[in-house]
Parts: C-alpha cells; sequence; structure tokens
C-alpha cells in the first residue's frame, strides 16, 4: 500500500474533479464516441454577410448554407463535385442565392421561396444537355425575401454588363 510519508513509494495524485485535465477527458470521450447521421449537412453560417465561393476547390456530397440579411453566390465553374449529384441546402433570410454552374450541368430546384422570384439563365442554343451521367446540382431549402437566380456559363466567361443588369 502505498504510504504519504515514504518517498520510495508515493501516494497517486488525486485529480480534483473539476480540472481541466478532466474536463478534456470527457469531451474526448464524447467526441470518439459521437456518430455523424449519414443526413448530416456540413453547414457555414453567417449574419449580415455574404458567402461567395468561387475557384478550385472540392464540394461534398451535400453542403449547407444559413443565412440572416445576406446573399449567397456559389459560382461551381471551376469547382470539383465529389459525387454525381450535389446537394446544396441554403436556408437565406432577407437574401439572395445566385449559382452558376459550367455547361453540362443539370441544376434541380427543390428550393421553397416566399416573397422571392426565380430567375433561370440558360446559354443560347437550349437547355443544358441532359445526358446520362451528367453531374446534378439538387438545391433545396428555402428563402423569405430573397431570389434565386441560376446561371450557365463557361468557366472564365465574364457576364456582360446588360445581363448583369437584367439578371443582377
Amino acid at each position: 500500500a502505498a504510504n504519504p510519508g515514504d518517498p520510495a513509494n508515493p501516494a497517486p495524485a488525486v485529480k480534483p474533479k473539476g480540472s481541466i485535465s478532466s474536463f478534456s477527458t470527457t469531451i474526448n470521450h464524447y467526441q470518439s464516441t459521437t456518430v455523424v447521421p449519414e443526413n448530416h449537412v456540413p453547414t457555414q453560417a453567417t449574419w449580415f454577410g455574404d458567402i461567395r465561393l468561387k475557384g478550385t476547390m472540392q464540394l461534398r456530397e451535400r453542403e449547407g448554407y444559413s443565412l440572416v440579411f445576406g446573399d449567397l453566390d456559389l459560382d461551381l465553374r471551376e469547382m470539383t463535385l465529389t459525387a454525381s449529384t450535389t446537394v446544396l441546402q441554403a436556408n437565406l433570410i432577407f437574401g439572395d442565392v445566385k449559382l452558376t454552374v459550367p455547361p453540362g450541368v443539370q441544376v434541380v430546384n427543390q428550393m421553397k421561396l416566399t416573397f422571392g422570384d426565380v430567375k433561370v439563365s440558360q446559354r443560347e442554343g437550349g437547355a443544358t444537355p441532359n445526358y446520362p451521367g451528367a453531374p446534378t446540382v439538387v438545391l433545396t431549402g428555402r428563402t423569405m425575401f430573397g431570389d434565386l437566380r441560376v446561371r450557365v456559363a463557361e468557366p472564365g466567361e465574364k457576364q456582360g454588363f446588360w445581363n448583369w443588369l437584367i439578371e443582377g
């Protein structure tokens, strides 16, 4: 048995219940046993600000955005979609959703808009081709007091002044 007075056999150190190390052990145990649900949507959120994403980045199979008094601008023309179907869940209050995709990407709108308009701008020559295996982007969620704009454009293509004026 340990004897507090014997330097060769010291008593084990007892950590107080409220110590930082006991808290971090609890947190580490919680993280290691937490299971993320399969339908979990990683979400970026902001209040009184915009989210603008463009360039060479990867989009997961499910992405989420939550904005209050802000716009969501997603330019997917140079992005890599990690799945054949990508679900973008957007929830906005007083904000617009603007999505730009390259030709060949099919966009399915399942968003619910309250006090807002849907504007889809296709390229000359008709709608985006619907071929087997075409990458698909599904828009879900809702916006209140905001519009949804979908635009098809080649990577690097600039939006003309008149189109910007008309389409926003």
